[in-house]
């Protein structure tokens, strides 16, 4: 693994139609740490069995990786044997089966979108292959056209989030800066997937996660390379475009990669990584849930 740094607090501003701001606390650095596994393109995590469980995107090994989260060391690698990592962008999880995402598509262009179902070994600190991987393939109800348009389309996604029993997807729409939700079934099959609502979040839509305790969705992304999370609060049914809705940027300190591509909520506490930029370190970050007032 790369080197990680976990950041205790970040610099948090929040922000509303009127652009209000509030400064939380001061960043607070601990020592770099190593591990042996490579995840300096972290672009996905989830919270399991008091770890967190990580993985490349594009051109990385088709395995999980076991972190533990106080200190961001390397545990164990799941290696998905039945599987390619054509490019993985997000993980989810409930309580039987992990799902990750194989949607990356900067170009627009894919036609084997799939998102992977694992059932969760019974102990993830221990190196071993997963054999009984299943997939859920899909495709755009409303893409027409598989023209190669590199950052140029509004069928990329980066994000992945379980909620009430099925897959939402949140697209990263390089053409007008918004995200598309999708709702795709959680049981393997070849799927055509609805289009259910938009939000316009003014940037790139990079990971997401839903907090069952506190229903509480959480998208994360950047705009310039200008990383924010956005809070959907109080969201009823499916109608997560007619929830409350608030955004925040994040401060990242200088010689950090801002390039945030996962996020999970562990209890109180919210995690996402960075994956290297223009030599930029990958980093584990934290903040506290109440932080996003």
């Amino acid at each position: 693994m790369k080197k990680f740094i976990l950041i205790l607090t970040l610099i948090v501003s929040g922000c509303s139609e009127k652009e209000n701001e509030q400064r939380i606390s001061n960043n607070v650095l601990i020592p770099e740490l190593v591990g042996e596994l490579d995840v300096s393109e972290s672009s996905g995590l989830i919270s399991l069995q008091n770890h967190l469980v990580t993985h490349n995107d594009s051109g990385g090994d088709n395995s999980l990786y076991v972190i533990n989260k106080n200190n961001a060391i390397g545990l164990s690698e799941l290696i998905l044997t039945n599987t390619t990592n054509i490019d993985w962008e997000d993980i989810t999880s409930d309580s039987d089966y992990i799902y990750v995402g194989d949607f990356g598509n900067n170009n627009g262009d894919r036609e084997n979108l799939a998102i992977y179902k694992i059932p969760i070994p019974n102990n993830i600190e221990i190196n071993q292959e997963l054999v009984n991987s299943e997939k859920i393939s899909f495709k755009y109800n409303n893409q027409t056209s598989f023209i190669t348009a590199p950052t140029n389309t509004n069928f990329d996604a980066e994000a992945l989030a379980l909620y009430n029993d099925k897959l939402y997807l949140f697209s990263k729409n390089w053409k007008n800066q918004q995200t598309d939700i999708y709702e795709i079934p959680n049981s393997v099959g070849d799927f055509s997937v609805l289009k259910i609502g938009n939000i316009n979040v003014k940037g790139l839509i990079t990971g997401a996660t839903y907090d069952l305790n506190s229903n509480l969705m959480i998208l994360v992304g950047y705009n310039d390379f200008n990383p924010f999370v956005i809070t959907l609060r109080n969201i009823q049914g499916i109608n997560f475009a007619q929830a409350s809705i608030k955004k925040y940027t994040i401060n990242i300190p200088s010689g950090i990669s801002p390039q945030i591509e996962s996020i999970c909520i562990f209890n109180d506490d919210i995690y996402l990584t960075s994956e290297v930029l223009f030599g930029l370190k990958a980093y584990l970050f934290k903040i506290k849930i109440n932080s996003l007032n």
